[in-house]
């Protein structure tokens, strides 16, 4: 049986200390904005409740802090699997937005909440590409049959993310090679 000093000291470990490690400050720019607000948000709570076991010493803290740091795990380790996905997945060919597309942004469009798969696995490798241009550049793309806008957009103090938005009335596509 662990103690709980050893425990809280595992904790530490896992954790840094408090500090970030290098796997998980490398997070927050890499996988898409849902998996990285998953890990970094887990991860400040892991921490947080970390430094008020250690102040406190209780036992139940410390079971609070140890669940919250295999939450971060857990997250981080969902974000990077999705970051790795982004990278083995072919990029999408360049195509012109349809001219029956409302303007972006604007009130034509909604949060593509749930995402899909193919919508997160694009978000993760366009988030280089529009924080290069910097915070609220977007890109229109078709993205597995469907119109999906992506923009760059803060999802904390320090969490940059891509955001995915749906028009709201259904778009006809038309595949490149049937025109």
């Amino acid at each position: 049986m662990i103690s709980n000093n050893n425990l809280l000291a595992l904790l530490l470990l896992f954790l840094g200390g408090g500090k970030s490690s290098p796997s998980a400050s490398s997070a927050p720019s890499g996988p898409p904005a849902d998996k990285t607000s998953a890990a970094e948000l887990a991860k400040q709570e892991a921490d947080r409740l970390a430094a008020k076991a250690k102040a406190t010493q209780d036992a139940a803290d410390a079971k609070a802090a140890a669940d919250a740091a295999q939450r971060a795990a857990d997250a981080i380790l969902s974000a990077n699997r999705s970051q790795q996905k982004a990278k083995a997945t072919p990029v999408a060919w360049p195509q012109a937005p349809s001219d029956q597309l409302p303007p972006f942004p604007g009130p034509g469009w909604r949060s593509a909440v749930p995402t899909p798969s193919a919508v997160a696995t694009r978000a993760q490798q366009l988030l280089p590409v529009l924080w290069g241009q910097g915070e609220g550049a977007h890109k229109i793309e078709l993205t597995a049959g469907q119109w999906t806008a992506y923009r760059a957009d803060k999802m904390g103090p320090s969490i940059k993310g891509v955001t995915a938005w749906f028009p709201r009335s259904q778009v006809t596509t038309t595949h490149p090679i049937n025109t």
